[in-house]
């Protein structure tokens, strides 16, 4: 509104200077008339009017702050040249000259006029203006990040940015957890799965594009497992034996300085406790041999197992074995008696048959046996002992011969037969050498390999195999954080960051790479003014390339890169020095004349 009502202004002053010119140009044609100046002359000649000089004065860009540099151009649409131009800068004539660009600089904040009054060859002038404003000039962010220098794998790290505009603008706030994941907020917690040194990164960006960095650095160490001690009842002796009717008792104890550790038991036949108590039972349905885990599971999800096999059998309890013997008695006495019956008593008239053809034999005095008193009835089994004689100081042994209680050793070494002879020593089998590997090969290995693999030469198979092993890219990496001490004054001062990495290449069969490449990089940041800003980075990037294609452990070409960086940037200026150092050689054919250097 304030840039319109200006040119409004200047617009009517305008008009109301060329009326004034006007209005004099007629009063001296009158002028002249009357006092007979004109009349004078016989014959006027007419002569072309002068012509109208139109320019627009226009600024390069889109300046907006105190920070863009001015420059104005007249661009003419109508007039006769050369011109003359006259440049004033709110109203102050700064320039006089036939150029038609002025070059104000830097202007302050405010608003602005910049005015071409433009004269033509025929003394006609045109005067153009462009009026602006100027505002103060963005300012970039800051931002930093609290994060601790160590962690552990799977564990959560907690971590937090600090980010501000000092003209308050909105930022975007990004960070880098460098293993993959990035993150818009300004704090939280991250989980890295894998030990290693990681450089965390954050960014604030305001509306105008501004932007602020800065990075830390934290080691993630592994974690333990968490410690588990089990017990069981019964107590296992190799396997765990139970029967259908007992319990399997577990008894747990865990223990892990980060944090909790949760137990799980899976008992094999498809039942699991989760979580599980310090002490949980169980008791199976069938029988079988069931492998039985307990599980712990620390704060890091990192777990320690225990394995135990349980044997379980089925047995009859007490009451069913009771009933069961008692079947088993009661038709074993039945069916003796009735064998003893039919055997001694065939007639079935109460008398034992034999014994009666017996007392009727004069050979046989059944009576002194079993009757001794005469009275008709078999006596006890103490009258039958009269006529067993036994000797309770002997013993049997199991072939039968008896043998004396006292001659029996007690300790099984002093028994001859379990004692190795001092002239005693192995038999001539056992002394026989072992076959020849050849022959072993032959009657033992190569069947077996050639019923499950056919035949296979061994030149082919060490090709694939090898082929298997060693067809591959690999590559490892090494990272180091340092810091160095740039203005000698015995503190280090400068934070460094230094990445090693080496990749090689090999497949066709052979023992020894066909390519390695090392890399080597190293980037430094330095707060030279003490502002709290880094504005002093240098990057350093080493790389060397050996290419050996006939695995002969001479490269028949390598190539060396080295690129040093130096960059300075106050956050409005940035000056850049780059040195490059490039060095290739080739001998294909190894002939020692180089194809190319």
């Amino acid at each position: 509104m304030a840039e319109g009502a200006l040119w409004s202004m200047y617009k009517m002053n305008r008009d109301i200077t060329a009326r004034r010119r006007i209005h004099t140009g007629l009063f001296l044609v009158a002028l002249m008339l009357g006092s007979g100046c004109l009349g004078a002359i016989d014959e006027i000649t007419e002569k072309p009017e002068p012509s109208v000089v139109t320019a627009d004065v226009q600024i390069e860009g889109s300046p907006t702050t105190a920070n863009d540099l001015i420059v104005a151009n007249a661009v003419i649409s109508e007039g006769t040249g050369p011109y003359i131009v006259n440049w004033r800068l709110d109203g102050v004539l700064v320039q006089t000259s036939s150029s038609m660009t002025y070059d104000a600089g830097f202007l302050s904040v405010g608003t602005h006029t910049i005015e071409a009054e433009i004269t033509d060859s025929m003394g006609v002038t045109g005067v153009s203006a462009v009026i602006f404003t100027l505002l103060e000039p963005n300012r970039a962010p800051t931002i930093s990040l609290e994060l601790p220098i160590e962690g552990i794998a799977g564990v959560p790290v907690a971590w937090s940015v600090d980010a501000s505009d000092p003209d308050g603008d909105d930022l975007v706030v990004e960070v880098d957890f460098s293993d993959g994941i990035t993150q818009r907020d300004l704090s939280g917690q991250h989980i890295w799965g894998e030990p290693g040194i990681y450089t965390v990164r954050v960014s604030a960006t305001d509306t105008s594009g501004f932007l602020a960095n800065a990075q830390e650095t934290i080691r993630i160490e592994y974690a333990d497992a968490p410690s588990l001690t089990v017990s069981t009842n019964p107590s296992p002796q190799g396997r765990i034996h139970l029967n259908l009717a007992g319990e399997l008792t577990i008894t747990t104890s865990t223990e892990d300085p980060l944090g909790p550790v949760s137990v799980s038991i899976d008992w094999g036949d498809g039942s699991m406790v989760e979580p599980a108590f310090t002490e949980e039972s169980h008791q199976y349905a069938e029988e079988g041999v069931f492998v039985v885990r307990v599980i712990a599971t620390g704060s890091t999800g990192i777990t320690t197992e225990r394995v135990f096999h349980v044997e379980v059998v089925s047995v009859a309890d007490d009451l069913e074995a009771a009933q069961l013997q008692e079947e088993l008695e009661e038709e074993a006495e039945e069916q003796l008696d009735t064998e003893v019956e039919e055997e001694l008593d065939n007639d079935g008239d109460g008398t034992v048959d034999d014994v009666t053809e017996a007392q009727q034999d004069p050979d046989y005095d059944w009576q002194s046996d079993f009757d001794p008193d005469g009275d008709g009835y078999y006596d006890d089994d103490q009258e039958v002992d009269d006529w067993v004689a036994t000797d309770e100081e002997s013993v049997r042994d199991e072939v039968g011969d008896e043998e004396e209680t006292d001659a029996i050793p007690n300790d099984p070494l002093m028994i001859e037969t379990s004692v190795v002879n001092e002239d005693e020593g192995p038999s001539d089998a056992e002394l026989g050498p072992n076959p020849a590997d050849n022959e072993a090969d032959a009657e033992i290995v190569n069947p077996v390999f050639n019923d499950a693999w056919g035949d296979v030469s061994d030149d082919s198979l060490q090709e694939q195999t090898y082929s298997r092993s060693i067809s591959q890219v690999t590559a490892t990496w090494w990272n180091d954080t340092f810091w160095e001490d740039w203005d000698n004054d015995g503190v280090p001062e400068t934070l460094c960051h230094t990445t090693v990495g080496v990749f090689w290449f090999d497949s066709d069969g052979i023992p020894g790479p066909e390519r390695i490449i090392l890399v080597r990089t190293k980037h430094c940041s330095h707060d030279r003014d003490g502002d709290g800003h880094d504005d002093l980075f240098f990057t350093r990037f080493r790389g060397l390339d050996m290419v050996d294609q006939n695995s002969d452990g001479i490269p028949e070409r390598h190539d060396v890169l080295t690129r040093v960086v130096w960059t300075w940037d106050n956050g409005t200026y940035e000056d850049v020095n780059i040195d490059l150092f490039v060095h290739a050689r080739t001998d294909a054919d190894q002939d020692g004349n180089l194809e190319r250097r």
